[in-house]
């Protein structure tokens, strides 16, 4: 499969209306391996951040099975599989049955999904093609610790002009950030730079780290 970076539109818990109060950001690598990160919009705090594997299970049905997760130390327990199908505006409609947070109960949900057009070479990293541009995406880096759970682990997922990580530090205490790349500088002062930059991040979450060595 080709990676993609995928941002969620809005979440329905049926039958409430749809909304959106994340900033949701999935990175899914050519393997299956995704990382998925999702902070409150109000607050900044992570809402849900998991990893694990995706596996197509059906022409219209994927699971994800979770290695690590921020809402339990438990992650393979968590059922997560969802039936999708294409919307006419090009958007993925998902349909499934999770735990509900705010309740405590599997509650049937729909979700809208929108994947990220990639650029080849952007220097600012914008969602769109530029022109003439192959839909190609230039750098996929997607990593993770040998340990994939537990103190000190990690998993970093970088395609396009995004990448998300996520992790448990020595102390246990879980970790995640989403970040864009962006150019900074003068063109005619010494140039432009290109430079991650976190949109969304943890007060613990590390600076550096192994997954960009």
């Amino acid at each position: 499969m080709p990676p993609s970076v995928t941002v969620r539109r809005s979440i329905r818990w049926l039958p409430d209306e749809a909304s959106e109060p994340t900033h949701t950001v999935v990175i899914t690598g050519h393997s299956g391996i995704f990382v998925d990160v999702r902070f409150k919009k109000g607050t900044g705090e992570v809402d849900w951040g998991f990893a694990g594997y995706r596996y197509q299970l059906s022409e219209d049905t994927v699971q994800f099975k979770h290695h690590i997760d921020s809402r339990t130390l438990d992650p393979l327990s968590v059922v997560d599989i969802g039936k999708n199908s294409t919307l006419p505006n090009g958007q993925t409609l998902e349909c499934g049955e999770m735990v509900n947070p705010d309740t405590g109960k599997m509650t049937r949900y729909e979700e809208i999904w929108e994947d990220l057009a990639l650029p080849v070479d952007s220097d600012f990293a914008d969602s769109e093609l530029p022109e003439g541009a192959e839909s190609e995406v230039e750098v996929e880096v997607v990593r993770k610790s040998e340990q994939e759970d537990g103190p000190g682990c990690w998993w970093y997922a970088q395609v396009g002009g995004w990448s998300v990580g996520l992790g448990r530090g020595l102390d246990g205490e879980f970790w995640a950030f989403q970040a864009r790349l962006v150019v900074v500088g003068d063109e005619d002062e010494g140039g432009l730079v290109k430079k991650w930059e976190k949109v969304y991040a943890t007060s613990n979450c590390p600076e550096t780290g192994p997954w960009l060595e």
